[in-house]
């Protein structure tokens, strides 16, 4: 079965590629819970948790990072991988969580407005455990799970929203009486290096006589690869 990468879903230079956040603000809950975000960038970092105590108490920040990707032009995918490209952060890195998103007007432009901070669905995670982001200038993967492969047969695209796993996906305060700004950073300059590898079944993709398309090889002698239509469907 082939495979194809495929880059965030652009329109010329502009790409659905980005971060919104919150903060700051003075807890835990008007950050992570909050249905509108205070701004969107495609500037480093991609990812955010901070608690920073001072003189007026603890002021959190929390940033996700958005994206969406067109797979109209593909059927029968049977796996998906997800391919960051980073930045060597300069503090301390996360694990992170790759769960539904449906920003940029579900999922339809490149463009993440801050009302849409809170569009993500925490109960459908696409990790199956922790995703462990390594602090290199290169590509982090990750191999998303059979609710991301049929979320994306399901509707031509696949929208998600990467998040901090251990305080943002498992909401849980993460101030422990200790002030810290815990970044991921990503490679917002190269933007189409970011992508999904997805690998399908191509050829005709639908039953013949109540036989499933991956079952069969060929009609009438002609391969399935080569095969769009059956009397025009």
């Amino acid at each position: 079965m082939p495979t194809i990468s495929i880059s965030p879903y652009n329109s010329g230079a502009n790409y659905a590629f980005t971060t919104g956040y919150r903060g700051p603000t003075n807890s835990w809950a008007g950050v992570r819970n909050a249905t509108t975000g205070t701004g969107v960038q495609q500037s480093n970092p991609g990812i955010r948790v901070s608690a920073i105590s001072g003189g007026r108490g603890i002021s959190y920040n929390l940033s996700r990072l958005w994206m969406w990707f067109d797979t109209s032009a593909y059927s029968n995918i049977t796996d998906i991988t997800l391919n960051i490209s980073c930045l060597v952060s300069p503090t301390i890195t996360f694990d992170i969580q790759v769960v539904e998103g449906d920003g940029f007007n579900n999922n339809t432009n490149t463009t993440l407005t801050t009302a849409e901070f809170n569009d993500l669905d925490f109960n459908n995670a696409y990790l199956n455990s922790t995703g462990a982001w390594n602090n290199i200038a290169g590509l982090n993967s990750y191999t998303l799970n059979s609710s991301a492969v049929t979320d994306c047969n399901a509707n031509s695209k696949l929208g998600i929203c990467v998040i901090n796993e251990q305080w943002d996906y498992q909401d849980v305060d993460p101030y422990s009486g200790i002030s810290f700004d815990f970044n991921n950073y990503v490679d917002f300059g190269n933007p189409s290096k970011t992508n999904i590898a997805i690998t399908y079944t191509s050829g005709y993709g639908n039953e013949v006589n109540g036989v499933a398309s991956g079952d069969i090889g060929e009609v009438n002698g002609v391969s399935t690869g080569d095969i769009g239509e059956i009397n025009g469907i």
